[in-house]
């Protein structure tokens, strides 16, 4: 099936068009600016040193040449970077790159605007676009392997191999793939963010400082983004402090260029997906994706959106890292602060990488480790109506205990979260109500398990708890972020099906418009590493996928509030 995604507007959504550039054509463009003896080919360095008053780089010839400062731009196998900092091994993705060009006689009577067009099956993709406009066609067909982990711009591969792999492809693109003569293929490769880039009058730039995957197309965009801003921060502090303007740089660049590195990792894992619940996870994403999000804000607003101009003059404290936070964030109150620290822990290079599984297991270590349940309490696991929850009570001696029963629904946007998290939040609200049971409920969550999986797994609970003999009189429905909405739409259903209304409903923080198009997403992106709008976004596209985001059952603020519990 096809997903167009409403991009025809797309320049003037984002200011330019989507512009591909050969890059032989690249390095013409910059050579050319350059007087022609600043120009040393086949130069290749075996070491640096900085004797603190310049750089000397030596090549492998026994040349020296001696300047102000050194900016290595050596790529992923970087010999300054290994020098300064050890030698690692690249991690590779376990990706097979075929790479082909052909001219545009060749593919005259395909249709191929000029736009990327990509195609996307069970672990494989094909990216293909004009790379020269109407002249050279690019295409790059990624597949699986668990046995080529060479890395090669110049490995050929047998392109009927190639061929097996894309034998049910649609049919353009088993007609470019069937035109492929020949092509080389490489492993795809990455590495993590790394601490420094930057000793004394030596920096790193492009893959030598950050290499990510090219599944955002980000790559020499992001070398050119690094020289814009080092020229800035030279040009700001002078030849004479290299150290400075140097050490700028990096502060200005790396938390950018972090958050790429893994936002690139993320996509190659939602593009390649393999396995079939996986699959229709990924595109009930989509689906949702295009009913709030038409133009990709969410997966490319900070690498579209961002002007490095603007940028600039705000200064590095408004750089952006990997929870889409302002890196100089500060809160005045320190338990505010705690919890950004909290948040930011999540939000690691690798589960940034890992996508929403990744945010889940953060999440989860996050609060297991740093709001364990108190020993005095009193747990069990159990089952409603095969709906999974857990039990508990706070022991005779805490408190004398009233007749209420809190119904407790965990947080985390209906895809991150669990009830084993939620215990010691919700034993808090059992001893603020003076409450004899809490059951906080482990319902399913998105994108495996969409709408309306959540809320039929809550409604069982609570039908439940009465049907075991607990007075609806004496029910207290709780929940924090997603789960506030959930305890506001359990009401909803049990006033529409004549159920038995809940003594009241306790709501923190209601995740309760899931078009995410209130006032406050906007103005306060960048200050709320909990809540920002891109993450916001996905756990809603997440759970309601292809149903109505405005549904009152979905989103509670669209709701009549009329006859609903205290």
């Amino acid at each position: 099936w096809t997903a167009p995604l409403k991009l025809a507007d797309g320049t003037d959504y984002w200011g330019a068009p989507l512009y591909n550039l050969h890059r032989a054509d690249l390095i013409h463009i910059l050579a050319s600016f350059l007087p022609e003896e600043c120009i040393h080919l086949n130069a290749k360095v075996q070491s640096v040193r900085d004797d603190g008053t310049g750089v000397v780089a030596r090549t492998i010839d026994g040349k020296e040449y001696r300047a102000d400062g050194l900016v290595a731009a050596d790529g992923i196998h970087s010999v300054v970077r290994a020098q300064l900092w050890g030698e690692t091994e690249p991690r590779f993705a376990g990706m097979l790159m075929w790479r082909s060009l052909l001219t545009a006689e060749e593919v005259k009577d395909l249709w191929l605007p000029e736009r990327g067009n990509y195609w996307t099956g069970p672990g494989r993709t094909m990216v293909t676009y004009w790379l020269r406009p109407q002249k050279l066609y690019s295409i790059l067909a990624t597949v699986p392997s668990d046995e080529v982990t060479r890395e090669s711009w110049d490995m050929s591969g047998d392109v009927k191999d190639l061929r097996e792999s894309f034998k049910n492809a649609e049919p353009r693109a088993a007609a470019l793939i069937e035109r492929m003569e020949k092509s080389f293929i490489t492993g795809m490769f990455f590495r993590d963010p790394i601490e420094k880039w930057t000793k004394g009058r030596i920096t790193l730039i492009g893959d030598a400082a950050h290499p990510m995957t090219p599944y955002y197309a980000q790559g020499a965009t992001q070398s050119l983004e690094d020289v814009w801003v080092l020229a800035e921060m030279v040009e700001r502090h002078g030849a004479t402090d290299l150290n400075a303007a140097f050490e700028r740089y990096e502060e200005f660049r790396k938390p950018r260029a972090a958050r790429l590195q893994s936002g690139s990792r993320r996509m190659v894992k939602i593009t390649h997906e393999s396995e079939p619940h996986k699959i229709r996870a990924r595109n009930g994403l989509w689906k949702g994706q295009r009913r709030i999000d038409p133009h990709l804000e969410s997966d490319f607003k900070f690498v579209w959106g961002y002007n490095i101009v603007e940028s600039l003059e705000l200064g590095e404290q408004y750089v952006r890292g990997l929870a889409g936070t302002y890196q100089g964030l500060k809160k005045k109150r320190p338990e505010s602060q705690r919890a950004l620290e909290l948040w930011l822990s999540v939000a690691s290079p690798e589960n940034v990488a890992r996508g929403y599984e990744g945010l889940r297991d953060g999440y989860e270590e996050m609060l297991l480790k740093n709001f364990p349940a108190d020993a005095r309490l009193e747990t069990r696991d159990e089952r409603m109506y095969e709906v999974p929850v857990i039990r508990m009570s706070w022991p005779q001696s805490e408190y004398k205990a009233n007749d209420t029963v809190v119904l407790h629904f965990h947080g985390g946007g209906y895809m991150i979260g669990s009830a084993r998290g939620s215990v010691e939040y919700a034993s808090r609200v059992l001893k603020a109500v003076q409450g004899k049971e809490c059951v906080t409920v482990d319902y399913r969550l998105g994108p495996e398990d969409p709408y309306p999986a959540a809320l039929d797994d809550a409604v069982l609970a609570y039908r439940q708890l009465l049907a075991q003999g607990v007075d609806a009189g004496n029910v207290i429905l709780s929940g924090e972020s997603s789960g506030a909405g959930l305890a506001l739409a359990v009401a909803l259903v049990a006033r529409m099906a004549g159920d038995p209304m809940p003594k009241g409903v306790i709501c923190v923080a209601p995740f309760a418009d899931l078009t995410v198009s209130g006032e406050t997403v906007a103005k306060f992106d960048g200050y709320d590493a909990a809540a920002n709008p891109d993450t916001l976004r996905m756990m809603a596209e997440g759970y309601f996928q292809g149903h109505e985001p405005k549904d009152p059952l979905v989103s509670p603020a669209f709701a009549d509030l009329a006859r609903m519990p205290p």
